[in-house]
């Protein structure tokens, strides 16, 4: 019961630290759920569930900050808010997993990322522009590794702006999945202006 207790203390404590000003929502719930139960938590090194969730609630919390500073005129989704979004995501996964090893952290942001997108109600075009996205969130972290030492926020951040510049707006038609598939794999997308 002490145990249990501690645990639940230092959880909320954990989600106070984090917040952001944005409310959680039931679907966010959900996914989380859903994430927790794929199994995508565990497997990365030692109390890795523990830090597995605690890499998930900050990366979460500040990707949907930062993406509202940055653009709070666009709507959440399939913009280049949410672009900007999935990119600083996957990037602070791996960031904020509580591991020495890059290739754990990589890892770690790969796996949860890839099951936060099967754990969403999204259609294929959608979830192949996330999915792209976060490939590009997950490789500016890790070729900003410079001598073992992550990237910070706000070099992350910056990497990120660097590349809106180029974002590619794909409209969503039946051709859409082949047309992002052909983008480079440097280059944003977003499918609504």
């Amino acid at each position: 019961m002490m145990k249990s207790s501690i645990l639940y203390i230092s959880w909320l404590l954990l989600i106070i630290s984090c917040s952001s000003g944005e409310y959680v929502t039931k679907s966010d719930a959900s996914r989380y759920e859903c994430i927790k139960n794929s199994g995508a938590f565990k497997g990365h090194g030692a109390f890795s569930i523990l830090k597995s969730k605690v890499g998930f609630y900050k990366a979460s919390l500040k990707a949907r900050k930062f993406s509202k500073k940055q653009f709070p005129d666009l709507k959440y989704s399939n913009t280049k808010r949410d672009a900007y979004r999935h990119v600083l995501w996957s990037a602070l996964l791996a960031r904020h997993f509580g591991s020495s090893s890059i290739e754990n952290r990589v890892a770690y942001a790969i796996v949860v990322g890839e099951a936060n997108e099967k754990c969403g109600e999204n259609s294929e075009a959608i979830t192949k522009m996330d999915t792209h996205n976060n490939s590009i969130g997950i490789s500016i972290f890790k070729e900003n590794v410079v001598q073992g030492e992550k990237p910070s926020l706000k070099e992350i951040r910056q990497f990120i702006i660097q590349l809106l510049e180029n974002a590619q707006y794909i409209p969503i038609d039946s051709v859409t999945i082949k047309k992002i598939m052909s983008v480079d794999e440097t280059q944003m997308v977003f499918l609504e202006n």
